[in-house]
Order: structure tokens, then C-alpha cells, then sequence
């Protein structure tokens, strides 16, 4: 989260102008120099998203990428005309989660295929098991098994199998209210 209040709004009113029906506010858990990060540092109004992870882009999620970006865009006034609001478009309140604790993350504890038992959008509790680690070298090993630290939503989840320890498979963000990111 930035520190300064009104890049801070204006970030989260771009964020909801995507009109979709999930929010995920993150952390940078892997260190610095991310483009975003940089942005925010300058104080740029940073809005970015992520589509297709895994290399999978459905016609779904290009119409939501087209929309999405032409009201944000619409909202901070590059496109002529006026952004669309969730209520114009008979949308309900969509869900905002935030996952800028460390307790959010989920990472591969050993090396492994990655095998998920939660998608994205559904709600865990706290030490639900989220997937767990294969071993092809070691048929006869029993899987270890990754469990979520807190209770949340799944705002991510790796979608590659082949897993190196550290990596991240899981992000569980508690659910807020708009309010309280401004």
C-alpha cells in the first residue's frame, strides 16, 4: 500500500473501474524492481492486472480485458466519454481482498508437481489444504501437502506444475471493504 493517500485513491477508484467482480490488492513478496513497484514509488497511479496466467486466454477474459481497460481509461479521462459504473450495469458490490501480509502467500516448501485442490474465488479457512507437491523421483514418497496459514479467498494459484521450492503456489487475501484501501 502507498503512503500517499491520494495516489492511494485514486489507485483504488481505477482498480474498481475495471467493473469486474474480483479486486486483489497485493504485495511485491519477491523483493523489489517490479515495474509496478517502481511506478508506485514514483507516485504514478498504478492500476495492472493479470490475464491468461498460465497461457491460457479464453474469449472471457479478452472481453473482460477490452472492457475493463477501455472504462479505466475512460475514468481517468485518456478515452473521451464516461466510465460505466457496477450500478449503471446492474452489477452487485464486488468482492475486494487484500493480501499484504506475508501470511498470504503460499509457498512450495520442496521441489515438485504442483497439484491444486482450490480455485480461484473460493473461500478457505485457515489450514485447509490448498494442493500439494508430487515427487516423480520418489513414487513412493507421500505428497506433501501445502495448507493455507489464514482464512481468506484464493486470489491465486500456480498454474504451472512443475514447482521449485520457493516458489509460490497460492495467494490467500481477506476480504475488505473499498474504505478501508483509501
Amino acid at each position: 500500500m502507498v503512503d500517499d493517500a491520494e495516489q492511494r485513491r485514486q489507485m483504488v477508484e481505477g482498480m474498481l473501474a475495471w467493473n469486474t467482480d474480483f479486486h486483489f490488492v497485493y504485495i511485491d513478496v519477491a523483493g523489489s524492481g517490479l515495474l509496478v513497484g517502481e511506478a508506485e514509488r514514483q507516485g504514478k497511479i498504478v492500476v495492472s492486472t493479470e490475464l491468461g496466467g498460465g497461457g491460457q486466454v479464453t474469449a472471457a477474459t479478452h472481453r473482460v480485458a477490452q472492457s475493463g481497460l477501455a472504462n479505466v481509461l475512460r475514468h481517468f479521462g485518456v478515452l473521451a466519454g464516461k466510465a460505466a459504473t457496477r450500478e449503471e450495469l446492474g452489477l452487485g458490490e464486488p468482492v475486494i481482498a487484500r493480501a499484504t501480509e506475508e501470511e498470504c502467500y503460499a509457498f512450495a516448501p520442496e521441489s515438485g508437481l504442483w497439484e491444486t485442490f482450490v480455485d480461484v474465488t473460493d473461500r478457505v479457512d485457515a489450514g485447509q489444504p490448498l494442493g500439494q507437491l508430487h515427487f516423480i523421483e520418489r513414487p513412493d514418497r507421500e505428497p506433501t501437502v501445502v495448507s493455507a496459514a489464514m482464512a481468506g479467498v484464493v486470489c491465486s494459484i500456480r498454474a504451472i506444475a512443475t514447482t521449485t521450492q520457493g516458489d509460490n503456489v497460492a495467494v490467500i487475501a481477506r476480504e475488505v471493504d473499498a474504505a478501508e484501501l483509501r
